[in-house]
């Protein structure tokens, strides 16, 4: 039988944020509750405001998933609230991680068996008509309030705002370093009537792809979060290349970097042509290009190459990123496949970062490759 959290004598109390590390962080109250130990969270405000950027396709959107774990309550978990109405949230139940008006130890219960990144939006059941969203990791459920303002914009906070929902979860799928949450959001949970497994991609038959389907041939290199390999798509009988990586800490990364290059369609940026997620090795399935890396081709050069053709080409891709907030961060003729008819593709997005605004501030730990960086930086 599940309680009723306002019942049951949980206040709102809510935390002062403190600065640590350049990021905003909250300090942990702890309070016991029939056995439970709550923790509340506030997401910090941003400097900047964010407003109608162009964005990646939410790795969820349209997407079913099933949570196959055996129920249980989590240890601890926090609660923060939506303001009501909201314009756009009637056409939010086409989306899966919408779950309507479930209650609090339902959504912790749901997230319990998930992994690190599983979230669902929910109606609050003490408060009728307010909403949150509950988000889990390392074994906690984490609930943010949403809001709206007078404009009918809705956010985490009074910078970052969206004309609808859909848009602000969307935004936060891809981007959350330094924006006040513990990680992105990136599996929604199942409703508990759609018991189907979950993939990355929005329809699992065009991106998630099943991992027998590719014959592994010699390995081409390295990438930032693994190996590179050529390999057969028996299916298609075409040649691609695979990223792998056995590291399970790595498929944040791979999400990420698959999130950004889904929604990537330009002539001179590689393009993904699918993942397998479900279970490691992971793999990210992206096109190949007959000549390799730019630095191979360049230092194996039997003839004039047209340099000045292939770097407009680079620059091109680049610009195109750039008017949509991308910065690639890792840059460099390794990082640059090279085509037929010296067609030139800029690739490995391992490290590339989603900004809300003209500005990129670094964070402790962040990677960069030196020799080349600009000076400037």
């Amino acid at each position: 039988m599940e309680t009723n959290p306002e019942a049951a004598g949980i206040q709102e109390d809510y935390q002062e944020f403190k600065k640590f590390d350049g990021e905003y962080l909250l300090e942990q109250k702890q309070r016991e509750d029939e056995g439970q130990v709550i923790f509340e969270f506030e997401i910090p405000s941003l400097p900047d405001s964010f407003e109608n950027a162009l964005l990646p396709s939410p790795a969820w959107q349209n997407q079913d998933a099933a949570d196959d774990g055996q129920p249980e309550v989590a240890d601890e978990s926090q609660e923060q609230e939506l303001q009501e109405p909201l314009s756009s949230y009637s056409c939010c139940e086409k989306y899966p991680w919408y779950h309507g008006s479930i209650s609090l130890n339902a959504s912790v219960r749901l997230l319990s068996s998930g992994i690190n990144g599983s979230f669902l939006v929910r109606d609050t059941e003490s408060s009728p008509g307010q909403r949150s969203i509950s988000l889990r990791y390392e074994g906690r459920v984490y609930h943010y309030r949403i809001s709206e303002d007078s404009n009918r914009k809705v956010c985490l906070n009074a910078e970052a705002k969206f004309n609808t929902l859909a848009e602000l979860v969307h935004y936060y799928s891809v981007l959350h370093k330094g924006q006040g949450l513990i990680t992105a959001f990136l599996y929604p949970v199942p409703k508990e009537q759609h018991p189907t497994v979950f993939p990355l991609s929005p329809e699992p038959d065009e991106w998630e792809i099943c991992r027998t389907d590719f014959m592994i041939k010699q390995k081409i290199g390295g990438a930032q979060y693994g190996e590179v390999f050529e390999a057969m798509w028996k299916r298609c009988g075409k040649t691609v290349a695979v990223k792998t990586s056995k590291d399970p800490k790595a498929l944040i990364n791979f999400l990420k970097e698959a999130a950004i290059m889904k929604d990537l369609k330009h002539p001179n940026l590689v393009q993904l042509m699918g993942v397998c997620t479900r279970e490691p090795p992971y793999y990210l399935i992206i096109e190949l290009k007959s000549h390799g890396n730019l630095v191979d081709f360049l230092r194996s050069a039997a003839a004039a190459v047209p340099l000045l053709y292939m770097a407009t080409q680079i620059a091109s891709g680049m610009n195109y990123l750039e008017n949509r907030k991308i910065i690639h961060l890792d840059l460099a003729a390794r990082n640059c496949l090279v085509g037929d008819n010296y067609l030139v593709k800029v690739a490995d997005f391992g490290l590339a970062v989603l900004v809300q605004d003209d500005s990129y501030s670094a964070h402790t730990g962040d990677k960069f490759a030196i020799k080349w960086t600009a000076r400037r930086a």
